[in-house]
């Protein structure tokens, strides 16, 4: 498994949401948390699209849920990070999911950049 990029080369690097993805991921895997991504994104042709509905995919869900109990917040439900990039913002569904998860005992956030993300992981503990 590779080692995340260090936040030194971070600083003013334009990324998009693949990108920031796939840092938070490379993070994740690097120290061992248990996480998924459901892949909710995306065009799709009408029959495939009513076929996953029917299975339970919902629209809005975050990005990034991590089930791997915060040192700090041990307590804490879960994590769920909704990533934007640029002017992109959060769609009514993806604020009605973070709401949810936060009243269910979640920690949530939106996530624009790899700081953003790395000071949301060492605010939960992981450093």
């Amino acid at each position: 498994m590779n080692k995340p990029v260090p936040e030194r080369q971070l600083a003013n690097v334009k990324m998009t949401e693949y990108q920031l993805q796939s840092f938070c991921v490379q993070w994740l895997q690097y120290r061992g948390l248990d996480f998924l991504h459901v892949p909710n994104e995306g065009k799709r042709n009408l029959s495939s699209g009513a076929r996953l509905k029917k299975m339970g995919m919902m629209k809005g869900f975050p990005d990034i849920y991590i089930f791997s109990r915060p040192p700090r917040f041990p307590s804490c439900r879960g994590i769920a990070f909704e990533l934007k990039v640029g002017k992109n913002k959060l769609t009514t569904d993806q604020k009605r999911w973070l709401a949810i998860l936060a009243a269910c005992g979640c920690w949530t956030a939106e996530i624009r950049t790899p700081e953003q993300f790395l000071a949301e992981m060492q605010r939960l503990g992981w450093a």
